[in-house]
């Protein structure tokens, strides 16, 4: 798993939950057209369609959620961009 938290299958990024990232899965597709992730003891960790043509990337909002919560964004007063000028 990537450190965003996907993988890739023929091109295509999926998601898969942020608290594996950078650890190792078990992907396997169905015959009814998904794929399957399983993390290494085989739990099911998720799973989705196979993308459409020109889709790139298969994301699931709460896969990243925990990657979200580790964003720390600097905030300022307005004021300080005007003493820079």
């Amino acid at each position: 798993v990537s450190l965003d938290a996907y993988i890739s299958v023929r091109g295509v990024r999926y998601s898969v939950p942020g608290h594996l990232a950078q650890q190792r899965v078990s992907v396997r597709q169905t015959l009814d057209g998904e794929i399957e992730i399983r993390d290494l003891a085989g739990h099911p960790v998720a799973h989705h369609r196979l993308a459409t043509d020109g889709e790139r990337f298969v994301t699931v909002a709460e896969h990243h959620a925990c990657l979200w919560d580790q964003v720390r964004v600097q905030t300022r007063d307005l004021g300080y961009y005007t003493e820079v000028l």
